[in-house]
């Protein structure tokens, strides 16, 4: 039995309908399969290699061959003050470092054209703790010949975090050791925001979708503090696909204080609590296991919204001297829920 299949790469825009090979885009190189490339359980491929050999080709006429620029994760922590980036170079004159829409330049560093490890130091690239997105040009001879992006999460150091066993945390926006963090799909204007004195998703009337906002808050205690997060939200969602989280973080692993289980799919723990004119509030304990940690409190919405969101009436923190009280979701004037 023979199965054949075709795949074509179509054009819009301007160039609706229009074959990419043939005459879409004009092309100084056209690289094909070959037959052996598309026999069953074939190990090689001979275009990657013709693709390698007409870059290397490429490389050595323009004078960019040796040309280097790796510098990984591709999402990073940083601490507040000067910003630092570890990166392996080569053939690379300048390295400027801005602001994803290019209109804030954050600095610009000389290197030598040699392979070498360096570190680039630029300003602060953020006045707070929260998400920043970088572009990172390099430049030989005044012509750019890299461009790439990376996302820093702009944490605090130590000292900054809050000093739970011993400070009871209040809510108050964002601080020190408080951050906004957004997903990349999230704009500001869509997640957490302060609006008439009260910390909301959106606009506080309706969010939009596809959205993943997190307040954090930076903590520091020693190992075994028992800690009770005190939270009162006023929350308005789609039922099971969106939701509110409580989460603590510790060693980079998350894990959800509030947990529900779902009523439409067996088995399927949503990671948080949701519904209609729902109020989240009560005491959930927590011991710490890392003395630096961080609790959570995120919004994730899918495809589809609709609805106002959830609003922060109070958000507060203590180290526990007794068991805490149970918490509960309570919908309008019902007996609250007891989890």
């Amino acid at each position: 039995m023979l199965s054949v299949g075709i795949r074509e790469s179509i054009r819009n825009g301007k160039y609706d309908g229009q074959l990419i090979e043939d005459l879409g885009i004009k092309t100084d190189i056209v690289v094909r399969a070959r037959w052996s490339d598309l026999q069953p359980n074939s190990t090689t491929n001979t275009q990657y290699d013709r693709i390698a050999d007409n870059l290397s080709r490429i490389g050595k006429a323009n004078g960019q061959a040796n040309t280097m620029f790796v510098a990984e994760p591709f999402s990073m922590d940083a601490n507040l003050g000067d910003f630092k980036l570890d990166a392996e170079v080569s053939g690379i004159e300048d390295i400027t470092i801005t602001s994803d829409d290019g209109k804030k330049v954050f600095g610009t560093q000389k290197l030598t054209l040699d392979h070498h490890n360096v570190t680039i130091t630029t300003p602060p690239i953020s006045d707070g703790i929260g998400t920043q997105r970088i572009t990172i040009i390099g430049s030989t001879k005044g012509k750019q010949i890299i461009k790439t992006y990376r996302t820093v999460r702009v944490v605090p150091t130590d000292e900054q975090r809050v000093h739970i066993a011993t400070t009871p945390f209040t809510f108050n926006g964002k601080s020190t050791s408080v951050g906004l963090f957004n997903s990349a799909e999230t704009a500001p204007v869509d997640g957490w925001s302060l609006h008439n004195g009260k910390w909301m998703v959106g606009n506080g009337t309706l969010y939009n979708n596809n959205v993943v906002t997190s307040l954090e808050v930076f903590m520091t205690a020693p190992v075994g503090t028992h800690v009770n997060f005190n939270l009162d939200v006023n929350l308005d969602c789609e039922t099971e696909f969106d939701y509110l989280g409580l989460l603590t973080k510790s060693d980079n692993k998350e894990t959800p204080i509030l947990t529900t289980v779902s009523r439409l799919v067996a088995g399927r723990i949503i990671p948080g609590v949701s519904g209609r004119n729902t109020v989240v509030k009560g005491a959930y304990p927590f011991t710490t296991t890392t003395e630096n940690f961080s609790v959570i409190l995120r919004f994730t919405s899918d495809v589809i919204s609709g609805f106002k969101g959830a609003t922060i009436n109070s958000f507060t923190a203590s180290a526990a001297t007794a068991p805490a009280p149970p918490s509960s979701v309570s919908k309008g004037h019902r007996k609250p829920i007891i989890f």
